[in-house]
């Protein structure tokens, strides 16, 4: 969820959606995320949230499944995450 003070700014996300807030969107665990908000008489403002690989997902797959483990989980984007507070 995308909130911002005042209501009504422009927010756009770097793979072309653009709305007015408040904003929910679902991004895949993967992607970097970036995201702009703008709103007249106001400075814009830019947010990035990378990806992240979540060591839990790594780890456990390194001992436990091994480089198939990795392989699937990398792939999928399961072992990935973002911060979801902008």
């Amino acid at each position: 969820m995308v909130a911002s003070a005042p209501a009504g700014a422009q927010v756009s996300v770097n793979d072309g959606r653009s709305r007015v807030r408040p904003y929910s969107i679902r991004v895949d665990r993967d992607e970097d995320l970036q995201i702009h908000l703008s709103k007249a008489g106001y400075t814009p403002y830019d947010e990035s949230d990378p990806s992240h690989i979540e060591w839990g997902y790594f780890v456990s797959d390194f001992f436990f499944t091994g480089l198939t483990g990795l392989a699937v989980d990398g792939l999928d984007g399961a072992m990935f995450y973002h911060n979801h507070d902008m």
